[in-house]
Parts: C-alpha cells; sequence; structure tokens
C-alpha cells in the first residue's frame, strides 16, 4: 500500500512538472548593441530575473539591427545605442515610436594602447589629438559611436582636421580593438568599453559642455509577439538590479527627457 502511495505521488510530481513546463514562456528575442553586450549577459545570468524574463540576445551595431528587424527579422525588443535610427524616415514603420524609453547614458573616452612608457604621448584633450596620424573611430554614417564622435569633434571645431587620420571601423569593440592591436595610435571610444579593456589605458573622458548627449533607448518592433514580456523587461533593465548591472559596467544612469 506504501508502495503504491509513493508511485501514485511519484507520478503526481511528475505531471506537475510536465504541465509547468508546458506553460513556460519561451525566451524571447532581444537585439542590443555591441556597446551593452557585457551587460546584458550579466542580466541573462542574474538569478533575480524573473524566469519568464529569459531572452535571447543579438549584438550588433545599432542601424545594423534596426535595418534587420525593418527588413523582416524576427525580434521582440531593440535596446539601441542612439534613438536616431528608430526615427529615420526609412525604418521608423518597423517600430511603436511612443515606447520608446531611456535606459542608460554613456560617455567618451580617448585611449591609447597599454602598456605605455614614459617616451609615449599623453593626450589631454581633443587638440592632442593632431599629434596622431592613425586615429581609429567609428563609421559615423553607420554607427551610433562614430556620430557621437564626429558631434563632439565638430563641437571641438576639430573634425575636418582630424578625420583624414581617421580609420573607421563597423562598431563600438572594433574601434577599440584597433587600438589595443596598436594597428592604431589612438581612438575614441565608449568610456564603458575601455574600462573593460587591459590593452588600452584611458587619456581623457569627454565631459563637460561640448560632450555629446549620449542616450541608449529601448524601442518595441511593431512586430514583436512578446511585447509585454519585453515592456517588463524594460522595467526591470530600469530597476535597481538593471542600474546595478549598468553602473558596473561603466553606464550612467538615463539622462532626463
Amino acid at each position: 500500500m506504501k508502495r503504491h502511495r509513493a508511485q501514485l505521488a511519484g507520478a503526481i510530481l511528475c505531471l506537475a512538472q510536465l504541465v509547468g513546463c508546458e506553460h513556460q514562456d519561451p525566451p524571447f528575442t532581444v537585439f542590443g548593441a555591441t556597446s551593452l553586450r557585457l551587460v546584458l549577459e550579466d542580466l541573462q545570468r542574474d538569478p533575480g530575473l524573473p524566469q519568464h524574463l529569459a531572452f535571447h540576445l543579438a549584438s550588433g551595431a545599432s542601424q545594423t539591427m534596426a535595418r534587420q528587424i525593418a527588413s523582416g527579422a524576427r525580434a521582440d525588443l531593440l535596446l539601441s545605442a542612439d534613438e536616431a535610427w528608430v526615427l529615420d524616415p526609412g525604418l521608423a514603420h518597423a517600430f511603436d515610436a511612443s515606447s520608446r524609453s531611456p535606459i542608460a547614458s554613456n560617455r567618451l573616452a580617448v585611449v591609447m594602447q597599454q602598456p605605455a612608457t614614459d617616451e609615449d604621448p599623453r593626450l589631454h584633450a581633443a587638440h592632442d589629438l593632431l599629434a596622431m596620424d592613425r586615429i581609429s573611430v567609428a563609421d559615423p554614417l553607420n554607427v551610433p559611436l562614430g556620430r557621437y564622435t564626429q558631434a563632439w569633434l565638430e563641437s571641438e571645431g576639430l573634425w575636418n582636421q582630424v578625420q583624414p587620420r581617421c580609420a573607421s571601423a563597423f562598431d563600438s569593440r572594433m574601434t577599440l580593438a584597433a587600438v589595443a592591436s596598436g594597428a592604431q595610435q589612438a581612438g575614441v571610444v565608449y568610456f564603458s568599453d575601455a574600462r573593460a579593456s587591459k590593452k588600452v589605458q584611458i587619456q581623457f573622458v569627454v565631459e563637460g559642455e561640448r560632450a555629446p548627449l549620449i542616450r541608449y533607448v529601448a524601442v518595441l518592433p511593431r512586430a514583436s509577439a512578446n511585447s509585454g514580456r519585453a515592456l517588463e523587461l524594460v522595467r526591470f533593465l530600469r530597476g535597481p538590479t538593471g542600474l546595478e548591472l549598468l553602473q558596473k559596467h561603466g553606464f550612467l544612469p538615463p539622462p532626463e527627457p
């Protein structure tokens, strides 16, 4: 009798587990800016993330992902390093502009390769870049980091002088890698990427009235099949756990609208 009851209890437990599995929401898909990759990977592993908010991550340049979504790629949420792409007339039809929500901000940093020696030049301000022959920047036509870099150097009145010395990279990580490898003498990158690398040395951080406003935004694709969970993930990312992860990786809280 006892054995029968044990077998029955085991069967009930297995059935409950199977029912739970059937109702478990499958992970949805998040497209995230390359510079957010480490934050989002940490978020995926965070034990405080509710199980129903588990997500698959695809990372890349913000404009590339916005174009992919506009061309039919299946994504439930876009986390972009620049909201300009989702407002672009050629792409705006693919996104719900009313769902836009700022999630973080960042800063620019000028870096050189590690390790530095006493003989190596030091860069302290924008005009010091004129002493460099090879400078790594992100492509200003296709990458938010490049747009921010150009805007900053234009505000300093230096873009036309610096541009001929620049080699354009496809995204923020490639911009950093070109300096870390020694292929370029200096580079303009996100502060969050620079502080995570042991192969570059931060020369200075771009701050003050001429610093560009770098605002990361979350936005729903109109074709999102999991908009409710995607918005809940955005709220989680803007909450205490998300802000702690962002700050851990060198990001700042989102700027005021």
